[in-house]
């Protein structure tokens, strides 16, 4: 059962490529003609924008057992932190530079959908950061602090 969960729909990284999609679908239908390349071409676009959409279509953070996770898509990028490791939790807002997705930034590492808003964990022990983004990052922060001084 999980203590919380959230998920996030990742509009920015899927507008984009069904934009292309579309655009792929458009050339291929018009100027397909006997041309074989087209069609391995229009193949391998469309298999890749499906493949990208299917890794990082949303972003899903729940807190289960002793561990926080962090998955993207259908879960085969994902993040495991256990929470008898975390020092301190903190909401914070990024910077817009620092963007989305799973990026290294300033002392850590960002994981990250959509929005500015989020959580800052620390470590026990060690200098590195990790921010999470969260639509509710209240809610995130207070789930998992109410873990960490449970342990």
């Amino acid at each position: 059962m999980y203590r919380f969960k959230e998920f996030q729909f990742g509009l920015l990284m899927v507008a984009p490529l069904l934009g292309a999609e579309i655009l792929f679908a458009y050339l291929f239908l018009t100027h397909a003609g006997n041309n074989p390349f087209t069609l391995n071409s229009f193949l391998g676009a469309t298999g890749g924008n499906l493949l990208v959409c299917l890794l990082f279509y949303g972003m899903t953070t729940t807190i289960e057992g002793d561990v926080l996770r962090i998955s993207y898509g259908i879960g085969l990028i994902r993040k495991t932190i256990h929470l008898s490791e975390i020092g301190s939790v903190e909401v914070v807002r990024s910077p817009w530079i620092y963007g989305w997705g799973i990026r290294f930034i300033p002392n850590g590492m960002l994981y990250n959908i959509k929005g500015l808003s989020g959580v800052e964990l620390t470590f026990k022990g060690r200098s590195r950061i990790i921010r999470i983004g969260s639509s509710n990052a209240d809610a995130l922060r207070d789930a998992i602090s109410k873990e960490i001084t449970r342990r």
